[in-house]
């Protein structure tokens, strides 16, 4: 039997409120659950954590709370024991909290198991609702994320998760055994247009392209099945990466003009892996006004990027902004794009020769 909590419910409201502050947040979740009263207190100012991550696969259903001092790891199976009543939205749940966990490099570890009547999709996403409906009456996570590890994904846009959140730090769309996720048509176009997030996608259509910008900080595809050209010229995108071969043609050529003639104005990389397409750098480069590169390798690794001796510029014309260009055959393209906030990356030479030869970048005196 778990220990009584001592009279806290007796105490002022403002004691209370300090109580939960110094008072593990782990710990305050669970006396939610057991006392409809505290529950009720602690509703009247919500606890701010880090994050709430919301998990779906094929087995695993879950969601994990970024509290700062510990990760709680709330999964939803059948258990054969059960040692614990708590009671989240007007539901009484067995369930089982174990131990924290230390880990001296990362946050501690907490697994909480909530009991369902069976081990099938339907049932643990109607327990997981209901701890959902419980948590974000208490807490105020500064971040969402959402994973899907789903083999078949389209039953996306019936998730209950849309009616509590529809923005996202993060979605992740990605089966554990590396192959890709199957999705139709209509899930495609939900998590496309109906949720906002930075995103990372290995998702599988059958004759299906997407003809639309993807709407999205931070992109990361890993099957281009269903990617076109357009897709990858959105105004929000800071940087993509993308693998594999695409069913439509994908004219990376047009994706430099247009950021050239001013589009995508916030890119800032743009990595193409080319080992399945067999380009010429050539055709990809044709008619685009370059010059041999400014920056020099030292330049390129501060920023984490590669370098080749062939590297080029091209300078966008409303602004003068500069991006380099570089292709390793066989294996990759690559836009560095340099923005203002990125000249702190540059050797000495190289800043004095930007700030004697492309003036865009400096305010005239």
């Amino acid at each position: 039997m778990p220990k009584p909590l001592f009279p806290v419910l007796k105490l002022p409201n403002v004691v209370i409120d300090q109580l939960v502050k110094h008072w593990d947040m782990e710990n305050v979740i669970d006396a939610t659950m057991r006392s409809d009263k505290f529950f009720c207190e602690v509703e009247k100012f919500k606890i701010v954590i880090k994050s709430l991550t919301w998990l779906v696969g094929e087995t695993l259903v879950g969601i994990d709370l970024d509290l700062g001092s510990c990760i709680v790891q709330i999964r939803f199976v059948k258990m054969g024991e059960t040692t614990g009543v708590k009671k989240v939205d007007g539901v009484y749940v067995y369930s089982t909290k174990g131990p924290r966990i230390p880990n001296a490099n990362k946050e501690d570890h907490i697994l909480w198991t909530f009991n369902v009547d069976h081990n099938k999709l339907e049932d643990k996403l109607v327990r997981a609702e209901q701890v959902t409906k419980h948590l974000l009456k208490i807490l105020k996570p500064e971040e969402f994320h959402f994973q899907c590890g789903l083999n078949n994904a389209t039953i996306l846009p019936d998730l209950f998760i849309w009616s509590h959140r529809k923005g996202f730090s993060t979605i992740l769309v990605k089966r554990s055994d590396r192959r890709s996720t199957t999705m139709s048509p209509e899930a495609l176009i939900f998590l496309m247009e109906e949720l906002k997030a930075d995103r990372d996608l290995k998702i599988r259509m059958n004759a299906f392209q997407y003809y639309k910008p993807i709407q999205a900080k931070t992109l990361t595809l890993e099957d281009m099945s269903w990617v076109t050209t357009i897709c990858l010229m959105g105004p929000q995108l800071v940087k993509a990466r993308s693998v594999g071969r695409s069913t439509a043609h994908i004219d990376f050529n047009e994706i430099i003009t247009n950021w050239v003639n001013g589009g995508s104005p916030n890119l800032e990389r743009l990595v193409l892996d080319t080992s399945s397409l067999g380009l010429d750098a050539a055709v990809v480069y044709k008619d685009l006004k370059m010059e041999p590169s400014i920056f020099t390798k030292c330049d390129m690794t501060r920023r984490l990027c590669d370098f080749t001796e062939d590297c080029q510029d091209v300078r966008r014309l409303s602004d003068g902004r500069i991006a380099t260009l570089h292709s390793i055959v066989d294996r990759k393209l690559e836009m560095t794009v340099w923005h203002k906030k990125h000249l702190m990356f540059l050797s000495p030479a190289t800043y004095y020769k930007l700030k004697s030869t492309h003036g865009g970048y400096f305010p005239k005196k």
